[in-house]
C-alpha cells in the first residue's frame, strides 16, 4: 500500500503542472523571505480581520484597529483611520473581509507551531504572525501562475504557457504586491478570478455538479474579497444561462435545475463572511460598508466633510489618470499592461467558452476602470495613491496575459513580427524588474527621474541589470520561438470592434474633462495640502531643482524651482509654506515666490524653521497652477533651503475656527484664587482673538477678556496639523481672578471659550465651570 502511494506521488510530481507550481512557489518564497518587512498599509486591515477571528473569535474589529503596536508609543494599528457606524457604534472600513478569512488557516498554523515551541510569541501583531499571514498571498500567487500555465498550455503554445506567467509577475506590479506589500487583496482576487474561469470552463465542458459547486463557491469568496469583481461572476452566470437555454430549450429545467441550485447555494456560502461583517458592524447583513460610510460618525482622514459620498460621477474627469498619470498610471509605469491590452482586442475567431472569458474580462476591466475612477478615492491622482503602479488592475492580469498570448499567436506566422514581439516582451520584463529593484532598494534614484517619462525609461533601460535580464530573456524566447506551436489562427475581422474599444478608452480623455471648479473642490477636500515631502507627491516638481524627500523635507538644490499644483490658483488664495533654512550670519538672502510674472512676493529668508504666507492679491489668468520659488542673495554662499510642506487656503473656504482647552483638563474647577486657562486654536483665516466669556446668567453674557497667544508652546499641534496660519502661535493662555466676577451669594462661573478668526467667524472651543471656595485666612 505504501509503495503504491509513493509511486502515485512520484507520478504526480513528474507532471509538468506540479513542477511548474513547485518552481513558482520556491521562487516567490525566496523573494518573500528577502523582501517581506511586515504587513503595511491596507494589509494590516485585512490581517486585523484574521486576528479578530483567530484570537477573539468575533468580527468586532475596534480592539484590533486600536491595538498599540509598541508599548509606550501612541501609534496604533489603524491610527484611527476607520469609520464608526452611526447606528451601532462599531468600527469598520471599506475593506472586504475575504482576504482576512483566507489568511486564517496559516495564522492558525502559526499559533499551533508557536504553542508547540513554548509560546514565545504572545503579540498577535508580531512579525512572526504577520509573516505567516502574508505568506498566504505567496501561495495564492503561485496558484495563479499554475492556473495561467494550464490555461495558456491548453489554448495557446506551450512556450507561451511557460514564459508569460513569469513575464507578468516580474514585469508588472504583481510581484511587488505578493512580496513587499503582502496581504493586500489584489493577488487574492487575481487567483480567485482565474479559479472562477477554470471552474467555468470545466462546468461548460462536463456539466457536472462538482464543477458547479466550486464555480458558485469561488464566486462567493470573490465577492467577499473584492465586491466589484462580482460583476465578472455575474457575466459568466448569464453566459451559462444563455448557453443552456440555446442548447436545449425543451429540457432546460430538467437538465440544469440541479446545477443552478448548487451554484446559488454555494455562492451564498461563499459570501457569508461579507454578510457576517455587515451584520456585526451595521446590525444588518444587507447594509454595505460604502452605504454606512456616507452616514458614519467620523469618516477618517481628509474625508471628514459633510459632502462625503462613495461614488462621484464628476470624478470621471480623472479617467486618464488611472492609465497615464506620471506617478502611478498603469500604462505609463507598467507598459506591459498596454501591450497586453492591445493583444486582448484581437479576440479569437472561434466561438468557445474560453473566447467568452477573454471578451468578458475585457468588458469587466473597462467597466471597472470607470467605476474605480468614479469611486471617491482617498488620493487626488486616482492611481491608487502611493502604491507601486496602479494596483487595482492586478485583479484582471489574466486579460493582459491572454492578450500578449494573442499577439504571440498572430506574430508566429512571420519571423520578423515574432522577433519584434519577443524584443518588446523582453525589454518590458527587464525594465519592470529593474523598476521593482529600485523601488525596493533605492527609491532616491528612482524618484529623481520618475516624473519625466523620457528620463524615467532612459534610467531604467540603460541600466546594466535591465540589459542583462533583457539579453537572457530574449535568448530564451528566441530558442522557444523556433518551435512553431500555434494551435489556432486569429481572425482580424474585428476591425470595427477594435475601433470601438479604442474609442472607449480614448474618448473619455476628451469628454470627461475636469473643470477648474471641480479640481479646486477636490483639492479643498484635501484641505489644500500638497505634501511636498511625500514620495507620491500631489504636485509635479519638473526639472532637477529639487532633492528627493528625506526626513520629511525636500531641499531646493538650485536658486530656482517650480511647483505645479493639482488645482488652479485664484485671486485672494493664500499659499503657505513650512520652510527650514540653514545659513550663516553673513548671508543676506530672501525667498521670492510668484504665481505669475506680475503676482509675486519677496519674503526675508530667516534661519531655522519658518512659516511663510503668500497671498495672491491680483487676478490671475485662467487655470494657473504653477508657483515659482527662487532665492535672491545679496552676499554670501547660497543657503540650504528645505521645504517641509505646502498648502493652499482657497478663497471659497469658510470653515469656522477649531481648538480646545487643555488646562485644566477637568470640567469643574475648584479654586480659592486665580484661575489659569490654556489651550490651542487654529483657523484657515488666522485666529484674531480667543475670548473668555462669562455665561453664568442666560441672556446676560459678558466678555471677561482676551487670551494671550504663546509662540512655540504646542509643538504637538504643529506636528499634527502641519500648516495653518500662525500655527507656531496656536497656544493661548488666560489668567484671571474669578472672585471679581462672582455674583453675590453664588461663587460660581460658567465660562465659554470662543475662537474668532480674522473675518469675524467664531466657534465655541470649550467650556469650564468655576466653583469658588472660601480662601484661607
Amino acid at each position: 500500500m505504501m509503495t503504491q502511494f509513493i509511486q502515485k506521488i512520484q507520478s504526480i510530481c513528474k507532471k509538468d503542472y506540479t513542477l511548474y507550481f513547485i518552481v513558482s512557489l520556491l521562487i516567490l518564497s525566496a523573494f518573500y523571505i528577502k523582501g517581506f518587512q511586515g504587513l503595511q498599509g491596507d494589509g494590516i486591515y485585512y490581517y486585523s480581520t484574521a486576528v479578530s477571528i483567530v484570537w477573539d473569535k468575533d468580527l468586532d474589529l475596534r480592539n484590533q484597529y486600536d491595538y498599540k503596536l509598541q508599548e509606550g508609543i501612541e501609534q496604533t494599528v489603524a491610527n484611527r483611520n476607520y469609520y464608526v457606524d452611526a447606528e451601532t457604534g462599531k468600527a469598520f472600513t471599506l475593506f472586504n473581509p475575504g482576504t482576512g478569512v483566507l489568511m486564517v488557516p496559516l495564522l492558525v498554523t502559526a499559533r499551533v507551531i508557536n504553542m508547540l515551541r513554548g509560546n514565545p510569541h504572545t503579540d498577535p501583531f508580531s512579525h512572526y504572525y504577520q509573516f505567516f499571514a502574508g505568506y498566504t498571498g505567496v501561495l495564492f500567487s503561485a496558484l495563479a501562475m499554475l492556473l495561467l500555465f494550464l490555461m495558456l498550455k491548453r489554448f495557446y503554445s506551450y512556450s507561451a504557457a511557460i514564459v508569460l506567467p513569469i513575464i507578468f509577475i516580474g514585469g508588472t506590479n504583481w510581484l511587488f504586491y505578493t512580496v513587499a506589500f503582502a496581504g493586500w487583496a489584489h493577488v487574492f482576487a487575481l487567483s480567485l478570478i482565474l479559479l472562477l474561469s477554470w471552474f467555468f470552463l470545466r462546468f461548460m465542458e462536463r456539466n457536472d455538479l462538482l464543477s458547479a459547486l466550486f464555480f458558485g463557491l469561488t464566486g462567493g469568496i470573490l465577492f467577499s474579497t473584492r465586491n466589484l469583481d462580482f460583476i465578472y461572476f455575474l457575466i459568466l452566470c448569464f453566459y451559462i444561462l444563455y448557453h443552456r437555454i440555446k442548447e436545449d430549450k425543451s429540457q432546460f429545467i430538467q437538465k440544469n435545475i440541479s446545477a443552478a441550485l448548487i451554484i446559488i447555494i454555494f455562492f451564498l456560502i461563499g459570501i457569508i463572511p461579507q454578510l457576517l461583517v455587515n451584520y456585526s458592524s451595521h446590525g444588518n447583513m444587507f447594509i454595505t460598508p460604502s452605504h454606512a460610510a456616507v452616514q458614519a460618525i467620523k469618516p477618517f482622514g481628509f474625508l471628514e466633510n459633510k459632502d462625503f459620498s462613495v461614488f462621484r460621477f464628476e470624478n470621471l474627469a480623472y479617467l486618464y489618470s488611472a492609465l497615464f498619470n506620471s506617478d502611478n498610471g498603469l500604462f505609463r509605469v507598467h507598459p506591459l499592461f498596454l501591450l497586453g491590452f492591445i493583444g486582448a482586442l484581437f479576440l479569437r475567431y472561434k466561438k468557445s467558452p474560453f473566447n467568452f472569458i477573454l471578451s468578458s474580462l475585457l468588458v469587466v476591466t473597462t467597466i471597472f476602470w470607470f467605476l474605480d475612477t468614479a469611486f471617491f478615492d482617498f488620493w487626488f491622482n486616482h492611481s491608487a495613491g502611493a502604491g507601486f503602479g496602479h494596483r487595482r488592475f492586478i485583479d484582471f492580469i489574466p486579460l493582459f496575459v491572454f492578450g500578449v498570448a494573442n499577439l504571440s499567436d498572430i506574430a508566429s506566422k512571420k519571423k520578423t513580427l515574432k522577433l519584434i514581439l519577443n524584443f518588446l516582451i523582453s525589454i518590458l520584463f527587464a525594465s519592470g524588474l529593474t523598476f521593482f529593484y529600485y523601488y525596493m532598494i533605492n527609491q532616491d534614484a528612482l524618484y529623481a527621474v520618475k516624473y519625466s517619462i523620457t528620463r524615467f525609461y532612459a534610467f531604467l533601460l540603460f541600466d546594466f541589470k535591465t540589459l542583462f535580464i533583457f539579453a537572457i530573456t530574449f535568448l530564451i524566447l528566441y530558442i522557444l520561438m523556433k518551435k512553431k506551436e500555434t494551435q489556432s489562427s486569429v481572425s482580424l475581422n474585428y476591425k470595427l470592434f477594435i475601433a470601438i474599444m479604442c474609442l472607449v478608452y480614448i474618448l473619455p480623455m476628451f469628454i470627461f474633462r475636469a473643470s477648474p471648479q471641480e479640481e479646486r473642490q477636490k483639492f479643498q477636500i484635501k484641505k489644500g495640502f500638497f505634501v511636498m515631502y511625500n514620495n507620491s507627491s500631489l504636485v509635479d516638481l519638473p526639472g532637477n531643482n529639487w532633492a528627493l524627500p528625506k526626513e520629511g523635507k525636500r531641499q531646493l538644490l538650485t536658486r530656482e524651482g517650480k511647483i505645479i499644483l493639482p488645482a488652479p490658483l485664484k485671486n485672494e488664495d493664500i499659499v503657505l509654506f513650512k520652510i527650514e533654512t540653514q545659513q550663516n550670519s553673513n548671508i543676506d538672502a530672501s525667498i521670492h515666490i510668484k504665481a505669475q510674472d506680475y503676482v509675486s512676493q519677496k519674503l526675508p529668508l530667516l534661519p531655522h524653521i519658518q512659516y511663510y504666507s503668500f497671498k495672491i492679491d491680483k487676478p490671475l489668468k485662467k487655470n494657473v497652477k504653477e508657483i515659482e520659488v527662487s532665492i535672491i542673495q545679496e552676499k554670501g554662499s547660497m543657503p540650504l533651503v528645505y521645504f517641509y510642506e505646502g498648502r493652499v487656503i482657497m478663497r471659497e473656504s469658510h470653515e469656522p475656527p477649531f481648538g480646545g482647552i487643555n488646562i485644566p483638563k477637568e470640567e469643574n474647577i475648584n479654586t480659592s484664587g486665580n484661575v489659569v486657562l490654556g489651550g490651542w486654536a487654529l483657523d484657515d483665516r488666522k485666529i484674531k482673538w480667543v475670548l473668555i466669556q462669562d455665561v453664568t446668567i442666560p441672556g446676560n453674557e459678558r466678555v471677561i477678556g482676551q487670551a494671550e497667544f504663546l509662540e512655540g508652546w504646542r509643538p504637538d499641534i504643529e506636528k499634527i496639523f502641519v500648516l495653518y496660519p500662525q500655527i507656531h502661535k496656536a497656544a493661548w493662555k488666560f489668567e484671571f481672578n474669578p472672585y471679581h466676577y462672582f455674583s453675590s451669594g453664588s461663587p460660581q462661573l460658567k465660562i465659554k471659550v470662543i475662537a474668532v478668526n480674522s473675518e469675524g467667524l467664531q466657534a465655541l472651543i470649550g467650556t469650564r465651570r468655576i466653583i469658588g471656595t472660601i480662601p484661607p485666612r
